[in-house]
């Protein structure tokens, strides 16, 4: 055996694992979308449900990527996404504040 042989192989892993991922995606959004008739005709249907090519995905993201809303626990910050779970922000609730784990205003924590 030659090595050239194995570098094809494990090309070829790589690309089969590479493209059922992003045919998992593809499957995944679509499902996560409702299968709407907008995500354009399925490339065939399987127990009722349609299956859609791999590149699909890049497609709608191209197009849909505007109206889309950022998932829940984030927002934007400078034109970026930021998560808005933890950090300052949460140290000032009154449950917080009322323990000894956060300084109180004009308080040194020792």
């Amino acid at each position: 055996m030659t090595p050239t042989k194995v570098l094809i192989g494990q090309m070829l892993v790589v690309f089969g694992i590479t493209l059922a991922g992003t045919w998992a995606a593809t499957q995944w959004v679509a499902y996560s979308l409702g299968f709407q008739q907008r995500l354009g005709e399925p490339w065939f249907l399987i127990a009722n449900l349609p299956v859609y090519y791999p590149w699909r995905l890049f497609e709608w993201w191209y197009v849909y990527d505007a109206y889309a809303s950022l998932p829940r626990g984030y927002r934007l910050r400078n034109g970026r996404a930021a998560h808005a779970q933890g950090g300052a922000s949460l140290s000032r609730s009154p449950p917080v504040q009322s323990t000894s784990l956060v300084a109180q205003p004009g308080h040194a924590r020792r």
